[in-house]
């Protein structure tokens, strides 16, 4: 592997540690392909991610354990201490929150109502109704919201949280001003579906809910969710 490559792997490892994020592997190398374009192996940045483990060259609160992420597969998740390896979900990159296994925060789960037919819109800013959560538990985003910023299957996004709201962004902002007076609560992976779904941890910052207003602002590129 290119020094510069090799460099690139230990700078998103950096980003997922900052961002107490639970990742594999994999997920760093899809990281690098979709959000940088890097044309890796796989093999050679889990090599990379490993080794950075082994010599101590992540931060003291990450652990890692090998667990069943996909049919017949398995792989190491790396996660920080105060969580659990077995709430980590390929699909939303930071994991998903289960009270039931020590995690930092534990709101009940509630059965969510179906979306509303969204209202009439300004000019860029598009209201899109409210949404639930699905039967994990998790704040669904649907796609027909996220491709409204170009967000597609396999993008990374951050999650911050500002005031009372929290604001999803591309994961291309992820440095730029536009976040760095927010409070960075994680990144996420957009699903196979183009759908974004956030933790039950994650929704806490803005209380428990069945249901959310989500908008999207076209112009900035940031979808909003309130209670």
């Amino acid at each position: 592997m290119e020094p510069t490559t090799e460099q690139a792997v230990k700078d998103q490892v950096g980003t997922f540690t900052v961002s107490d994020a639970m990742f594999t592997a994999y997920d760093v190398t899809k990281a690098l392909r979709h959000e940088q374009g890097l044309d890796v192996k796989h093999f050679e940045v889990r090599d990379v991610v490993h080794a950075m483990f082994d010599n101590g060259d992540m931060p003291t609160h990450m652990s890692r354990e090998s667990r069943s992420v996909g049919s017949r597969r398995t792989a190491f998740v790396y996660f920080p201490s105060w969580r659990m390896a077995d709430t980590y979900d390929p699909d939303t990159l930071g994991g998903s929150s289960d009270p039931s296994q020590g995690s930092p925060t534990q709101p009940s789960q509630t059965t969510a109502p179906p979306p509303q037919s969204p209202p009439q819109s300004p000019p860029q800013t598009i209201p899109q109704g409210r949404t639930g959560t699905d039967k994990r538990g998790r704040l669904c985003i649907p796609n027909e919201m996220t491709r409204k910023i170009g967000l597609h299957k396999g993008d990374a996004v951050v999650v911050c949280l500002e005031g009372n709201h929290l604001e999803i962004h591309p994961g291309t902002k992820r440095m730029g001003t536009a976040v760095l007076h927010m409070r960075i609560l994680g990144t996420y992976f957009v699903d196979k579906s183009d759908n974004v779904r956030l933790s039950r941890e994650v929704q806490t910052n803005i209380g428990p809910h069945a249901h959310y207003s989500v908008e999207v602002n076209t112009t900035d590129k940031v979808i909003v969710i309130s209670a």
